[in-house]
């Protein structure tokens, strides 16, 4: 069993949990990103999609907590956390799925690997190469510190 500590951390969806891989499962299990994506064709589908949400902040107004993809649409706003969520939610949901696709963060900033690119959810732009610096990496089945 968790103890309290640990389950009021998952509770409040802070990211300094031992296993962030469960926000993954959670996302994957929200109807309305499914249906979204299943207009996703091409990775600039995706990225059309997390470009519309224009706002910058988190709904809980913090870096460390991480909403659900239907939060952040619904709401329309998030941090770079939040929309690597939706992204990659979105992208396994998708006709271009990558089982080997993964959420990277960095103390600056978040990315999403997809068929051995790296985008940066800063400003949505494709990397050759792992980005430097990532303190944390995960998908749905793992971790990877």
């Amino acid at each position: 069993m968790l103890p309290l500590r640990l389950i009021r951390l998952y509770a409040f969806c802070r990211l300094d949990v031992p296993h962030p891989q469960v926000y993954v499962r959670a996302a994957m299990r929200d109807y309305n990103v499914k249906q979204l994506a299943q207009e996703i064709t091409e990775l600039s589908d995706a990225l059309s999609v997390v470009s519309n949400i224009t706002e910058q902040d988190s709904i809980f107004g913090s870096r460390d907590r991480i909403a659900m993809p239907d939060e952040t649409l619904y709401f329309k706003t998030g941090s770079d956390r939040d929309k690597a969520l939706l992204l990659y939610t979105l992208l396994q949901h998708s006709s271009i799925v990558d089982a080997e696709s993964v959420i990277g963060l960095s103390n600056e900033n978040s990315f999403v690997s997809h068929q051995g690119k790296w985008i940066n959810l800063e400003n949505l732009s494709l990397l050759s190469a792992a980005p430097l610096k990532l303190k944390i990496l995960f998908n749905a089945r793992a971790t990877h510190i």
